[in-house]
């Protein structure tokens, strides 16, 4: 209340910040893991790797914003479809273990054997 007073708008949302961050960062976890029977520690022994790969897909997006405007949906899609594979990509090199990756890799397989199978359907 004291923010918005100050600030308005501005304190609204920066109270907002403060309270969905404490939140999130604080009593998810905790609560989490409580319901997972998983230690608080383990998990944010794990969570420098996933915050990590946020920083180059900010980047692009700050760095998109001042290059280009962005006011089309085109371009707003674009932007979302770099950021992802920027994270995509660092979570795969950073976060996931060797056996996490050879599952996505026999899912991926799959997925192409699907797709190549459509393709002998509708040439046929």
């Amino acid at each position: 209340m004291a923010l918005s007073l100050r600030l308005g708008i501005v304190g609204i949302a920066l109270g907002s910040t403060i309270c969905l961050l404490g939140k999130n960062t604080v009593y998810v976890p905790w609560y989490a893991c409580r319901l997972c029977n998983v230690k608080l520690r383990d998990y944010f022994r794990l969570f420098p790797g996933p915050i990590l790969a946020c920083v180059p897909g900010a980047a692009i997006a700050l760095l998109l914003q001042y290059l280009f405007v962005l006011q089309t949906w085109p371009a707003v899609i674009l932007l979302g479809i770099l950021c992802f594979a920027s994270y995509a990509l660092l979570i795969y090199l950073w976060s996931l273990s060797d056996e996490e990756k050879s599952e996505l890799s026999a899912i991926w397989s799959q997925v192409r054997k699907m797709l190549n199978r459509g393709k002998e359907k509708t040439s046929d």
